[in-house]
């Protein structure tokens, strides 16, 4: 499909089976509780945005994200030594500018936070991070891979569209405090998080999320979440593949099942 919200401004809530090419937020109108329409200018500043990007494995767990909130920007990168139990963190705050942005199109999405000590880039196929002790460049293989998108109401007239994709096959390299790891598939996965929305004006929720490759060879991925995406619907499901033995080593795509 084309856009999340229709030309009359309505939006159908549930599960995607097609891709939702441009998440559209500023076309919706967003009314107040008392039946008043939000005007453009403030409408912008009540929308919310993440991105993230997480890589498991046996030696490290990692993870980067852009949170634009229109007047606050957030980015952070961690790298989660699991032999060790150190945690190497790099964080941020800022105030929107031309160098940060979180682009309206899960299909082919475009996140960065460019600034002097953190640079956070997620892209289509591509994620890559700099900080004073880490660096990321991993390349993600999500052509084969069916994403779980989902949209429900938030609140009195709000609601969030979500677009999560496990487990993603992967390759590259993450560099921290002089050690290098490479990150290839079956013993690396990844998994992404793309949400946009107008959400509660307090928001508190619980989320666990993973991507691996079991014993038997099948890749393996799972979300469970709880308070924001729970009206009518839920996001929390599991994507179990078995694996193919031909020549690119491909995996079968099963669609994610609602547990």
């Amino acid at each position: 499909m084309g856009n999340l919200i229709a030309a009359n401004g309505q939006i159908i809530y549930g599960l995607y089976d097609e891709p939702v090419d441009c998440v559209n937020y500023l076309d919706y109108p967003l009314e107040t509780t008392m039946w008043m329409r939000v005007p453009g200018f403030l409408k912008r500043y009540l929308a919310n945005q993440f991105h993230f990007a997480g890589i498991i494995g046996p030696e490290i767990m990692m993870g980067m994200a852009v949170v634009d909130l229109k007047y606050l920007v957030n980015g952070f990168l961690y790298v989660y030594d699991r032999q060790t139990r150190e945690l190497i963190e790099a964080k941020k705050l800022s105030l929107p500018h031309a160098n940060i942005y979180i682009e309206p199109y899960p299909q082919r999405p475009n996140s960065v936070f460019l600034s002097d000590d953190l640079n956070i880039e997620i892209r289509a196929g591509k994620i890559h991070a700099v900080a004073q002790e880490i660096q990321i460049d991993v390349t993600m293989n999500t052509r084969d891979i069916k994403p779980l998108r989902l949209c429900t109401r938030a609140g009195y007239r709000g609601w969030v569209y979500m677009q999560k994709t496990t487990p993603i096959p992967i390759s590259g390299q993450v560099r921290y405090k002089g050690k290098t790891i490479d990150v290839a598939s079956p013993a690396y996965r990844a998994l992404m998080d793309w949400t946009t929305g107008y959400m509660r004006r307090d928001t508190y929720w619980n989320w666990a999320a993973t991507a691996t490759t079991l014993a038997d060879g099948k890749a393996f991925g799972l979300n469970l979440s709880c308070g924001v995406n729970e009206t009518s619907f839920t996001e929390n499901a599991l994507d179990r593949r078995g694996h193919d033995q031909g020549r690119h080593g491909a995996f079968r795509v099963q669609q994610p099942q609602s547990l």
